[in-house]
């Protein structure tokens, strides 16, 4: 069921919710936002929200890309400058995570930065059954991961592009 044809889920209301969540990480710090995303998240389901959400953050992503000047000679957004640190992101881990799902861990999470470029770039291209192939094929917990790396991807590219303003 596509987020246009579900009871009760409206796409421009989900497109607005997220645009704030990407606002509200640049100006109101890391953790609120993360409370703030999760809440959007939790809405109807990743299968019916996530496309909508992927395509909202993949489309800010290139858009503060291009205000901040990091594109490619393509036109497309240099995302690999945007996309989260693995370092950063498993130092706020708690100190009694196993080592073993550390590991685990990283790994979603740099297969996660490859997704996230691979779906940004097609986008961008204008490639959308490409763009549709990256997201058929994740389960739906993998959707719900790779959404949160394109919001924190586009937290970062929306901070670069008002750096780059000021």
């Amino acid at each position: 069921m596509s987020p246009d044809t579900t009871p009760g889920v409206d796409p421009e209301q989900i497109r607005a919710e997220c645009e704030a969540v990407i606002m509200s990480g640049v100006f109101g710090g890391y953790d609120a936002a993360l409370g703030y995303f999760a809440r959007v998240k939790a809405v109807p389901g990743m299968a019916v929200v996530g496309p909508v959400m992927a395509e909202t953050f993949a489309d800010a992503i290139q858009r503060s890309a291009t205000a901040a000047g990091a594109v490619l000679h393509s036109g497309v957004a240099d995302v690999r400058r945007f996309l989260p640190s693995e370092r950063h992101a498993y130092a706020r881990l708690p100190a009694g995570i196993p080592l073993e799902t550390r590991l685990q861990g990283r790994g979603i999470h740099r297969a996660m930065q490859r997704h996230a470029h691979a779906y940004v770039t097609a986008r961008a291209r204008g490639e959308d059954e490409r763009a549709s192939a990256v997201l058929n094929r994740l389960s739906e917990d993998q959707l719900g991961q790779l959404v949160f790396m394109l919001w924190a991807t586009a937290m970062q590219a929306a901070r670069a592009a008002l750096a780059h303003l000021e």
